[in-house]
């Protein structure tokens, strides 16, 4: 029997293969012979990456080695912190090194605090440790040390030494900074890189009130010379009275939200839509009865915020500074009672949770990101055979992907009831890393388009929880 003839198969070879820069470009030539720079800074500026870039290359040649001008041998972060560890040009060098077609056996970088400032000076080793791992070596310009000492324990004390530095060096800057901030907060001017709704940030003279330029609502912005303070945006007051006011009467937060969105409202930012937490934020915020609030989102956490003082400013403690506005849009009574209302309706809803016996980690796990405590939700089957989806969420209704650790946990398994015993047994709650995703929507947004199914099983839910509430109940 004559066997069938090979299929010719496709030429895989780095010659025939000439867009690709790992094969046309770097593959022929040594890798041996080759070295790569991975430069960093702050501030972009764009010559500082350049002389970092110079200086990585002149040493490089020095030692043997080159760097060439085309494909993946230079790595840069620019206008990016050294106190993050994920950064676009360091995850590509990490990246190409894991694949194994690294075309270069050295990375060259000019001193440790070029690469990080983290907390954890660890990082340097962890670093260097996995790309001597895929058969990469990390050199350090400012050492000035010849090929092969890399490896001298002395050295790695050294370098740990540096990052530990450098990591000091940083939290320095940033107490500095958070001084910086407090003290203007103090003197009566806006810190935060956002104004609130309903507001805007105009440039002024510093000790002066002339407005010298309308910055926009997002935007970073420092001149030594100049401060920023707010003013009211007339246009959008009418909207944060509305909100105010449906909220005082007793409407949801999620039912103000709809109203918003039906009326068209204009939203804080353009491309947005009215949510129940957009709702809420703006509801929390005192700045509309004129005081501000330096630190709110620790406020809303738990902490609680003192009167400004000049005894605060090398504190980290939140401050409040009042009457930072005039003319408010709301009376501190009404902002008292939509305080009250709010507070009422979020102990109504999380003891209407934690009484389910199918949920029992509800308030038990948070959010590793924003501190939240998650509670048991189920969501309707989206076929005829299947069974509803249970799993935790946020108070707020943002939910989880399917990929996150909250969903992966589900309700159901020895697993869970496994992890439940031990939070009971242990002091504090767990906390759950979570990836967050916008809500998985339906075709439309109307009721209308809503399957069936959903809107029989959250109808009863619905419908309860409003008769929960007093005010729904003296109505009715």
């Amino acid at each position: 029997m004559t066997p069938h003839p090979r299929r010719p198969t496709a030429d895989t070879s780095p010659a025939a293969r000439p867009d690709d820069p790992l094969s046309a470009t770097a593959r022929l030539a040594d890798p041996r012979q080759n070295a790569a720079v991975y430069v960093r800074k702050s501030v972009a500026t764009g010559q500082g990456v350049k002389d970092q870039i110079d200086t990585c290359v002149r040493y490089a040649v020095a030692v043997g080695h080159r760097v060439p001008e085309q494909g993946p041998f230079r790595f840069a972060d620019d206008a990016v912190s050294g106190a993050t560890t994920s950064r676009p040009g360091l995850n590509a060098l990490l990246e190409l090194a894991r694949s194994g077609r690294a075309p270069f056996d050295r990375i060259c970088i000019r001193e440790v605090d070029r690469l990080t400032r983290a907390d954890d000076a660890r990082f340097v080793l962890w670093f260097e440790y996995e790309l001597k791992r895929c058969g990469i070596t990390v050199t350090y310009v400012k050492e000035n040390l010849r090929p092969g000492d890399e490896d001298d324990p002395i050295t790695y004390l050294k370098r740990l030494m540096e990052a530990i530095g450098a990591s000091s060096e940083k939290q320095k800057i940033n107490r500095r900074t958070r001084e910086g901030r407090r003290r203007r907060f103090a003197e009566g001017y806006f810190v935060g890189n956002v104004a609130p709704y309903g507001t805007e940030r105009v440039l002024v003279p510093r000790g002066g009130d002339e407005v010298v330029q309308v910055l926009p609502r997002r935007w970073r912005f420092a001149l030594p010379d100049h401060r920023i303070r707010l003013r009211w945006v007339p246009a959008l007051l009418p909207t944060v009275r509305r909100i105010l006011f449906c909220l005082e009467r007793g409407d949801s937060a999620r039912a103000v939200a709809r109203m918003l969105a039906a009326t068209g409202a204009p939203t804080p930012d353009e491309g947005q839509v009215w949510t129940e937490r957009m709702v809420k934020y703006i509801a929390r915020d005192p700045i509309y009865v004129g005081d501000y609030l330096f630190g709110r989102r620790r406020v809303l956490r738990g902490e609680t915020a003192r009167e400004c003082a000049p005894s605060l400013i090398e504190s980290n403690e939140p401050m409040l500074r009042r009457d930072f506005l005039s003319d408010p849009p709301i009376s501190r009574e009404q902002f008292t009672n939509v305080q009250r209302r709010l507070d009422d309706a979020r102990d109504v809803h999380l003891r209407r949770m934690a009484s389910r016996g199918d949920y029992p980690l509800t308030g038990l796990l948070a959010c590793a990101e924003c501190g939240a405590r998650l509670h048991g939700h189920a969501a309707p089957a989206t076929s005829g055979k299947g069974t509803e989806r249970r799993y935790y969420r946020h108070p707020g209704g943002r939910t989880k992907s399917r990929g996150g650790a909250v969903t992966a946990i589900g309700t159901s398994g020895p697993s869970l009831w496994m992890r439940a015993l031990a939070n009971w047994c242990t002091p504090s709650c767990a906390t759950v890393a979570c990836s967050e995703q916008p809500r998985k929507r339906y075709r439309g947004s109307s009721a209308r388009s809503t399957p069936a199914t959903m809107r029989r099983s959250s109808a009863p839910r619905r419908e309860r929880w409003r008769a929960s509430l007093p005010l729904r109940s003296a109505q009715r």
